[in-house]
């Protein structure tokens, strides 16, 4: 049997820690897993090796291994997100403030490119979210198609068409001319 236990105690400090994050999972394994752990006495847990639950459960230890690295990588993902985002109107703050002063030319045409005023660098973008969990949820409701009379530009005017007017204010802007 390979020593998760080992693994888990030189990057966790102890195998047990990691009990909370996958509890996150859905993943048969690990579910399995945690069966076998939650029908161990509290106070066993603290003298029983780690090894003697994962034989226990009956899974195999280095798909389960690979299960807790896979849940723990989506957890930290998706604390990294909320981080991201909850940080995220104060970046936007400063970058304003940025954009502001002199030397600013690039926090404006980030911004500028942000809103639409100035267009995105060429070349597209894509992205790959691996070790996404899927969505099994339940399925959005159709949207009925556009009839012919209706264009998704009336719904939704392209940004790109007032691009050329506001560049030019801009530049007139900034030289002084208006």
């Amino acid at each position: 049997m390979p020593n998760i236990s080992e693994v888990l105690r030189d990057t966790l400090k102890s195998p047990h820690r990691a009990i909370p994050i996958l509890r996150f999972s859905e993943d048969v394994t690990i579910v399995e897993f945690l069966r076998a752990y939650d029908a161990v006495p509290e106070g066993d847990l603290k003298y029983l090796p780690f090894e003697a639950i994962v034989l226990k459960s009956g899974v195999n230890p280095k798909e389960l291994l690979g299960a807790i690295i896979f849940c723990f990588k989506n957890v930290q993902a998706s604390k990294s997100a909320l981080l991201a985002m909850a940080e995220h109107p104060k970046v936007l703050k400063k970058r304003i403030q940025f954009a502001k002063e002199r030397g600013g030319t690039r926090d404006r045409d980030a911004l500028d490119t942000a809103v639409g005023f100035l267009p995105s660098p060429k070349g597209g973008t894509i992205s790959l979210n691996f070790g996404a969990i899927p969505n099994n949820g339940p399925k959005p409701p159709e949207q009925a198609p556009l009839s012919e009379d209706e264009d998704v530009n009336d719904l939704f005017p392209m940004i790109s068409d007032r691009q050329q007017d506001w560049q030019e204010g801009r530049t007139k802007l900034l030289k002084g001319d208006h």
